[in-house]
C-alpha cells in the first residue's frame, strides 16, 4: 500500500493504517523522545498521540489552505461562487494532475 492510500485510510479511522504510519514513524518519535540521552517513555507516548492528532486533522488543514489560496488567487472581492469554482478546479487538478497538461 503506498503513503497515500495508508494516510487516507488512517485519516478514515483504520487501526491497521494508523499502526502502520506509527510503525513508519517510529525511529523519529523515539528519536524526539530522547532528552539529555534519557528515554522518557511519556514524551514517547504523546509524540505518538500528537501524529495520530495530526492525521486526523489533516483533511480540515488542507480545506483550510486551498480555501486561503483560492481567495488570493482570484482575489478578495471576488464573489462566492469565483471562490468555490476556484477551490473546485484546484481540487481537480489535485486529483488529476494530468489535466494540468492539457
Amino acid at each position: 500500500m503506498n503513503f497515500k492510500e495508508l494516510l487516507s485510510q488512517a485519516k478514515d479511522g483504520g487501526l491497521q493504517a494508523k499502526e502502520a504510519l506509527l510503525e513508519r514513524y517510529k525511529s523519529l518519535l523515539l528519536k524526539g523522545a530522547i532528552i539529555d540521552g534519557i528515554f522518557d517513555e511519556d514524551l514517547y507516548q504523546e509524540l505518538c498521540v500528537t501524529l495520530l492528532d495530526c492525521i486526523r486533522d489533516l483533511s480540515s488543514l488542507y480545506t483550510q489552505v486551498v480555501n486561503q489560496s483560492c481567495l488570493l488567487a482570484v482575489g478578495p472581492s471576488a464573489s462566492r461562487t469565483e471562490i468555490m469554482d476556484a477551490a473546485f478546479f484546484s481540487t481537480e487538478l489535485r486529483m488529476n494532475p494530468a489535466r494540468s497538461q492539457a
